[in-house]
C-alpha cells in the first residue's frame, strides 16, 4: 500500500516531465508549419499553367535581328525562374509563346529531337537552348559582339552612355575581363583621352564607382558629355535646372542643338552662330532694354512660288538661267511669285561677304506649306545683264536646286517683266534702251550617293541594281582602224581557222635565267564547268592549235 501511494504521488513530476516533451515537440512542429506557410509558394517545384499565362509571358515570332532572339530568351528565362517550374515545364510553357515562323521551327526541331533522344525522352531546358540560339543567335553573332565588346571606345557617346553599353556586351566576352581590376582597366583604356586622366585622379576602384560617386558625375559626366544629354541633379541644384550650359563648340551658354552642324541655335537658320546672331537674346540675365528691343522685332510674310526644280519646271511662269555673282556662275530663277529675292546659304559661303542683320524677321512660306525664317540679308549683290550692272538685296534662305531668286520686288525695281512663252525676262527701265535675258534649262545634277553609303542601304535591306551599260550608237573597231593590226589582217579574222602561217621572226624575248613556266596545282571542277572545257579543247584540236 505504501509503494502504491508513492507511485501516485510521482504521477504528476511524471506527467509534468511528459508535457513539457510533448510542448517542445509541438512547437518544434508548429515552427516548421509557420516556416512552410511563409515560404511554401517559394519551396514547392513547378507551377500551373494558368499561373504562368497570368504573367503576360513575351512571345517571339522569329526574327532577323539576333538581339531580338536573345532578349526573348533573357526574359523567358527570368520568368520561369522565378515562377520556380521544373525543367519540362520550362520547355513546354516557353514553346507555347512561339508564334508563326519559330513556332513551324519548333515543330521541325522537336521531332528531330526525338528522333535523336527517343521517343520517351525529355528535352531539358539546356538542350531547347543550345538549339535555340543555334538558329536565332548563332556562334557567328557572339563572336561579332565579342569583336565590338574588344573594340570598344568611348568615342561621340557620353560617359554614360559609353559605361551601359560596355555593360551590355561584356556579357559576351567574360574571360577578358575575369575580374573586377581587369574590367575597370578595359573601361578606362576605352575612355576618351580627355577624360582618362581625371577618372584616374579619380581613384576609381569599380566600375560602378563610377556610377555612384556624386562628384565625379557633376565633374566629369557633365563636363565631356553630349551636348544634348540630360543630366540628373540633385535636388541642391534643382533651382539652378534653368541655367543654360556652356557649349564646347562656340563657348557660348545655350541648350538645345548644338552649333557643330552650323545651325544658329537663337534662328534655327545656318550661314551664322548664335553669338553673332542679330536676334539673340542674353538669356535669363538680360536686362529689361534687351528683352524690350527683342520684343519690338517686328516679322514680316513672305513666300515663294518655286523653291526646287521641279516647282519650277511644273510652271510656265518662272525663267532659269546662269548669272555671274561675286565672280561665280550662279544658278538663277526669276520668280514673279516670290515676294522677296534670295540667295542659299551654301552659296554665301563660298564668297568672301558677309551678310547684314535685317530690321525685321521674314517668315516665308513655301510651295508645300512650310514656314522659313531668316534675319540676314547680303546688300548690293551686282549682276551683269546685257553689259548693264544690276544691284540686288539678297535675303538668305536655306534652298539647295537655286542659288538666287530674284523676285517681285526685283523685277518691279527695274521694270521688268516675264515673257512666258519665249521663256525671257524683259526689262525696260523708263528712259533707257530695253534689254532681255534669255532663260536656259539649268543642267540637273546627278543624284550621286557614296560607296560607303550605298553599302549602308544595301544592309538595311535595300535594292540595288548593277547595271551594264552600252552605246550601241558607237562605232565599232574594224581592223582596218587599228594601226600595225591592219598589216595582218591574216593574223587576226573574225574566226581563226588555225596557226598563223610560219614567218620569220624579227625580235626575241630574253627570260631572266632560272626562269620556269608558271605552274599551279591541279583542282577538282564542276562538271558543268569540265564540259564546257572539253568542248573547247576539242574546238582547238580540230583547228590544229595543239596536238594531243
Amino acid at each position: 500500500m505504501l509503494g502504491h501511494t508513492k507511485s501516485m504521488r510521482d504521477l504528476p513530476l511524471l506527467s509534468l516531465m511528459r508535457s513539457n516533451e510533448v510542448d517542445e515537440v509541438a512547437n518544434k512542429i508548429y515552427a516548421r508549419l509557420a516556416q512552410a506557410a511563409r515560404h511554401g509558394e517559394g519551396q514547392k517545384e513547378g507551377c500551373s499553367f494558368m499561373e504562368f499565362r497570368k504573367q503576360n509571358p513575351p512571345t517571339f515570332a522569329g526574327a532577323t535581328d539576333p538581339m531580338v532572339a536573345e532578349n526573348w530568351l533573357l526574359k523567358m528565362e527570368k520568368l520561369l525562374k522565378v515562377l520556380h517550374c521544373t525543367d519540362s515545364q520550362k520547355v513546354e510553357y516557353a514553346t507555347f509563346t512561339l508564334e508563326g515562323p519559330a513556332e513551324r521551327w519548333w515543330a521541325g526541331t522537336e521531332v528531330l529531337l526525338k528522333e535523336e533522344l527517343g521517343e520517351n525522352a525529355c528535352v531539358t531546358w539546356e538542350k531547347f537552348k543550345k538549339v535555340f540560339n543555334e538558329t536565332y543567335f548563332p556562334e557567328v553573332v557572339r563572336d561579332r559582339k565579342k569583336r565590338e565588346f574588344s573594340d570598344l571606345i568611348q568615342g561621340s557617346m557620353t560617359v554614360e552612355e559609353y559605361a551601359a553599353k560596355f555593360i551590355d556586351l561584356s556579357r559576351f566576352a567574360p574571360h577578358l575581363i575575369p575580374d573586377e581590376h581587369e574590367k575597370v582597366m578595359k573601361f578606362q583604356k576605352g575612355l576618351n583621352d580627355k577624360i582618362r586622366p581625371h577618372i584616374l585622379a579619380a581613384g576609381v576602384n569599380t566600375l560602378s564607382e563610377t556610377g555612384k560617386d556624386r562628384g565625379l558625375r557633376r565633374g566629369f559626366f557633365k563636363k565631356f558629355g553630349n551636348r544634348q544629354q540630360s543630366f540628373v541633379h540633385d535636388k541642391s541644384a534643382s533651382s539652378h535646372s534653368n541655367e543654360k550650359k556652356t557649349c564646347s563648340f562656340c563657348g557660348m551658354s545655350h541648350e538645345g542643338q548644338p552649333c557643330a552642324i552650323k545651325l544658329c541655335y537663337n534662328c534655327k537658320q545656318p550661314g551664322h552662330y548664335a553669338r553673332v546672331c542679330p536676334t539673340k537674346g542674353s538669356g535669363s540675365s538680360s536686362s529689361p532694354q534687351t528683352q524690350k528691343s527683342d520684343a519690338s522685332v517686328k516679322r514680316v510674310q513672305g513666300r515663294v512660288y518655286a523653291l526646287t526644280t521641279q516647282d519650277a519646271q511644273a510652271t510656265d511662269t518662272v525663267v532659269t538661267g546662269i548669272l555671274p555673282l561675286f565672280s561665280t556662275p550662279a544658278r538663277v530663277l526669276f520668280d514673279p511669285g516670290s515676294t522677296h529675292s534670295f540667295i542659299s546659304c551654301g552659296f554665301v559661303r563660298n564668297i568672301a561677304r558677309s551678310p547684314e542683320p535685317l530690321e525685321y524677321e521674314l517668315s516665308v512660306s513655301t510651295p508645300l506649306g512650310d514656314t522659313l525664317m531668316s534675319n540676314l540679308v547680303l546688300k548690293s549683290c551686282m549682276f551683269c545683264i546685257e553689259g548693264r550692272e544690276l544691284s540686288a538685296d539678297l535675303v538668305l534662305l536655306g534652298m539647295h536646286d537655286f542659288d538666287v531668286i530674284l523676285g517681285m520686288n526685283w523685277l518691279a525695281a527695274y521694270h521688268a517683266s516675264v515673257d512666258c512663252f519665249e521663256k525671257e525676262v524683259v526689262f525696260r527701265p523708263p528712259g533707257e534702251l530695253e534689254f532681255r535675258f534669255k532663260g536656259s534649262r539649268l543642267p540637273s545634277l546627278p543624284h550621286m550617293i557614296s560607296a560607303l553609303r550605298a553599302n549602308r542601304l544595301l544592309r538595311k535591306g535595300c535594292r540595288g541594281f548593277l547595271a551594264s551599260v552600252v552605246d550601241l550608237q558607237k562605232k565599232e573597231l574594224e581592223i582596218e582602224d587599228i594601226p600595225v593590226v591592219r598589216e595582218f589582217p591574216d593574223v587576226f579574222p573574225e574566226d581563226l581557222p588555225g596557226l598563223p602561217p610560219d614567218r620569220e621572226v624579227e625580235f626575241s624575248i630574253d627570260l631572266v635565267p632560272g626562269t620556269a613556266p608558271i605552274s599551279k596545282a591541279p583542282y577538282r571542277m564542276a562538271p558543268a564547268e569540265l564540259k564546257e572545257l572539253k568542248g573547247q579543247l576539242e574546238e582547238l584540236l580540230d583547228k590544229g592549235f595543239y596536238s594531243s
